[in-house]
């Protein structure tokens, strides 16, 4: 009797692992309860895009926070010069966790994201984080800083969504105060909640400065 070999049958060719370019740059944190940080950026110049979210999502050291981000853009067909209404829209869609407010011409300090989750773990009753602001060659800092009075910039500090509540900034000021008025209204709230961190992580207008922005 004529014996049948047998083959074996041939193996499809593996599919090839996607990565991310950036997989081998990010280093691992421990796994722990982590809290939800949402990013609002008001866009009207779309061109700093691409080194803002590498700013946010690469290049930031190793921390804790579920991230999500709202890019709101503005105009034309709306107008909107400060973004503010835009702002306000994307509040109404963070249902947990902190906030921040930046510009679309700011990048952030590499430790500010992993400072902010340190400092809410040390302070679990805080509702607002203030931190000192660089600015080019000067700096603002928190001993300058007055929530009561508004005398603050808005991308210098964090929010806890559920003390922020229904406030939102308004709509109607030409001055560029509404930040620092929804900060004075918060102070209002419950001025014991306001932590000040004497550390410069936060910065004002950086893709404008001549220095390298890290």
């Amino acid at each position: 009797m004529k014996r049948l070999q047998l083959s074996t049958p041939s193996q499809p060719e593996p599919t090839p692992e996607v990565r991310s370019p950036w997989a081998n740059e990010i280093k691992p944190v421990v796994a722990t309860k982590s809290k939800r940080l949402s990013l609002v950026i008001t866009c009207s110049r779309p061109e700093n895009m691409g080194v803002i979210l590498d700013c946010y999502l690469r290049r930031m050291e190793p921390h804790h926070w579920e991230l999500r981000i709202y890019v709101m853009a503005q105009g034309p067909l709306l107008p909107d010069p400060l973004g503010v209404r835009k702002c306000n829209e994307a509040l109404d869609l963070v249902k947990s966790g902190w906030v921040f407010t930046f510009a679309d011409d700011t990048t952030q300090h590499p430790a500010l994201f992993r400072r902010l989750w340190e400092i809410i773990q040390a302070n679990p009753h805080a509702g607002c984080v203030i931190f000192t602001e660089a600015r080019g060659g000067s700096v603002f800092s928190i001993h300058e800083a007055d929530p009561a009075t508004g005398f603050i910039c808005g991308g210098s500090l964090a929010y806890e969504i559920s003390f922020l509540g229904n406030l939102r900034f308004d709509t109607d000021d030409p001055l560029h105060r509404t930040d620092g008025r929804l900060v004075s209204r918060l102070w209002s709230k419950d001025p014991s909640r306001f932590i000040k961190v004497d550390e410069i992580l936060t910065r004002e207008n950086s893709l404008q400065w001549k220095e390298p922005v890290i």
